[in-house]
């Protein structure tokens, strides 16, 4: 007994004695020295044990986001952007070389992956953070619905309190869970990236001056692909344009007897292949709004609606290769290999429509049963209990036109 209990202790104090030199070997490596002000110390000792960090590596940190604590990383890199600017990390001189070109690494010759990144590393140890920041990131999308599930859990109980104290539903409803609303927000996943890019500001700032960050966002990245589909996604879902794309998707449809399957057949055909002359994004905006109107509305099993926005991806990404302008990766290819719009329609643009057709025609025949199940939704005389109040406020609506 007395053995064991000494083989658990000195196992404990290997293992201790591991986690303090890995820690030690962390400080070193990525900040140049194995002590830190007492104050940073003290901080960084309170987190290891909150987040039971055994060692810094990437291993252990990606556990930790993917853990229920995952709401506690973005301390991480609080504390990293302190640890490296109290090792000296934030001089004050401007860095006019960030990010270093990839053609001025010295990567080794014949290195694997391996060892290319190490060199470039150790040429800039920046790329270690810039790495760790994005792969937090990626951690973070994936915890996006268990911090969701956690806001909704604590947004309840919040509630529960409330009616136990006697409070009224009013007051219930105008006051929210500021602990729910932040686990909300953090589990947002159109915001995820945003927020990541918070962590990269504090480590360039850190690694080098508010100067460089400032000149890297301001002239190095370049922002004009994302902000032109940004303006044309915001034209494409304006009204007037919306009611015209509408009108000639249901001249189409008409030949079905504009029945849902119609309307769902020629949204999926003639969207993706305006793609080729509206953009890629324009199409898909269009597509997605007339099809909440004539298809999601009649309430699909989630299959199908899953399927459908599905094929609709396809379908645009394939739709945009009838011309040369319009789809980003022909757009990169069509200037030096001299691409046209000839060209494009002879060697991909009829093969593209073949190629939505079939993949419509598959579809419908796949999801034939469940445009069945629509049917009545689509006539008005739908029996369906727990059909959503938005559809049969829809039908309501039409009925009273009528």
């Amino acid at each position: 007994m007395r053995r064991n209990s000494s083989f658990r202790r000195r196992s404990s104090g290997a293992s201790a004695n591991r986690t303090r030199r890995s820690s030690v070997a962390f400080r070193e490596q990525v900040l140049g020295s194995p002590s830190l002000p007492a104050p940073i110390q003290k901080m960084l000792d309170g987190i290891e044990r909150q987040l039971g960090i055994r060692d810094w590596s990437l291993s252990t940190l990606a556990a930790v986001a993917l853990s229920r604590r995952a709401w506690m990383v973005p301390v991480l890199f609080v504390l990293l952007a302190g640890f490296v600017i109290a090792a000296g990390g934030g001089g004050g001189t401007v860095e006019t070389n960030f990010p270093i070109a990839l053609e001025d690494y010295n990567d080794p010759e014949g290195g694997g992956i391996g060892s290319i990144l190490a060199s470039r590393i150790a040429e800039s140890p920046f790329n270690l953070v810039g790495s760790l920041v994005f792969l937090l990131a990626i951690c973070h999308t994936f915890a996006a619905a268990p911090l969701t599930a956690k806001a909704h859990h604590i947004k309840h109980h919040h509630e529960e309190e409330l009616r136990k104290a006697g409070k009224s539903e009013e007051f219930i409803k105008n006051s929210p869970s500021f602990k729910a609303e932040l686990f909300h927000f953090i589990g947002e996943v159109e915001a995820i990236f945003g927020i990541w890019v918070i962590a990269l500001m504090v480590a360039i700032i850190g690694f080098y001056d508010w100067s460089t960050f400032k000149d890297y966002i301001a002239h190095t990245v370049v922002y004009i692909e994302p902000m032109f589909v940004v303006v044309i996604m915001a034209i494409a879902s304006t009204r007037p344009i919306v009611k015209l794309a509408e009108q000639i998707m249901g001249k189409v449809a008409a030949f079905g007897q504009s029945t849902t399957q119609a309307w769902w057949f020629s949204i999926l055909t003639l969207a993706p292949l305006l793609g080729s002359f509206i953009t890629e994004p324009a199409a898909m905006t269009i597509a997605a709004l007339l099809l909440a109107k004539q298809f999601y509305d009649y309430n699909p099993t989630p299959k199908f609606a899953y399927a459908t926005i599905g094929l609709l991806f396809v379908n645009v990404s394939v739709g945009g290769t009838l011309t040369h302008f319009a789809a980003p990766p022909v757009l990169m290819v069509a200037a030096p290999w001299g691409w046209d719009i000839a060209f494009m329609m002879v060697n991909f643009g009829w093969k593209a429509v073949i190629g939505v057709v079939i993949a419509n025609i598959l579809y419908y025949i796949i999801f034939k049963n469940e445009f069945a199940n629509l049917k009545k939704a689509d006539s008005g005389e739908s029996a369906d209990a727990n059909a959503p109040v938005t559809l049969k406020t829809h039908l309501a609506s039409r009925q009273h036109s009528e």
